[in-house]
């Protein structure tokens, strides 16, 4: 997802005459979105990094020469995509069920506690 995001963002811009009014900004939601989403899903936080990428990308646009500019409005709907993703994902892993992977990547396995032997009772099968 990281890579399509560099492609997308940092590739030159195509003039878009005649394009679909305010496409662009759905297309920063959604990858936004989708970032924050896998984020929220494999490590359970971060985002905050997704957000600081959305602002970088951003400035990085407006300053390096790749023919692209950075706007604010797109920072805005990064954001907003972002928060979605990470909203609908977190929502989601708040209802685990055993066998699910947990935020640090572990298996979330409901586990019976482990009965231990009373004083004169041995550990081993009776017999």
């Amino acid at each position: 997802m990281v890579l399509v995001s560099l492609v997308v963002l940092f590739s030159p811009s195509t003039p878009s005459v005649g394009g679909i009014v305010g496409l662009d900004k759905v297309v920063h939601a959604s990858l936004f979105g989708a970032l924050a989403a896998c984020t929220s899903w494999r490590f359970g936080r971060g985002l905050v990094l997704v957000l600081g990428y959305a602002v970088v990308s951003e400035v990085l646009q407006a300053t390096l020469p790749i023919a692209r500019t950075g706007d604010p409005l797109d920072a805005i709907a990064d954001g907003a995509g972002a928060a979605l993703g990470w909203l609908l994902t977190s929502r989601h892993r708040g209802a685990k069920a055993p066998g699910r992977r947990t935020g640090d990547g572990a298996a979330a396995v409901e586990r019976t506690p482990r009965r231990t032997p009373a004083d004169g009772e041995t550990a081993g099968p009776s017999g």
